[in-house]
């Protein structure tokens, strides 16, 4: 990466890593609204676009949200989305709130589409 390029990259991450500091000591408590992408442009004399991108970093990481017609505020908690690979097999044995289905219940959907299946080839 070229000297340039590092600069830039310091530039543009320096407003999301200083509204970050912001939010863990609670200067921006949750629920709190930010101002606007000029008004923080201004203020912070950077450009619009590298205040957009620091806003769209944080939403990213989960501490703001955007919302339309009300603004850009502090979520109440980091946002954490379990991420998790199942098989098709592992999500219809799953029932409704997690719960299993027993393995009788699950033979006799899959029996039930192969009906309908064969009914459908006729």
């Amino acid at each position: 990466m070229a000297r340039g390029d590092l600069r830039a990259d310091r530039v543009l991450r320096w407003p999301a890593e200083q509204f970050a500091a912001a939010i863990a000591r609670g200067d921006l408590a949750p629920g709190d609204r930010l101002d606007g992408e000029i008004q923080l442009a201004d203020r912070l004399g950077l450009s619009r676009p590298t205040v957009r991108q620091a806003i769209g970093h944080l939403v990213d990481k989960g501490l703001i949200v955007r919302r339309r017609g009300v603004g850009t505020q502090v979520v109440r908690s980091e946002i954490r989305r379990a991420v998790a690979l199942t098989s098709l097999y592992d999500d219809l044995l799953r029932g409704q709130a997690g719960r299993f289905m027993l393995r009788e219940d699950f033979e006799e959907i899959y029996l039930r589409g192969h009906a309908v299946m064969t009914f459908c080839q006729r």
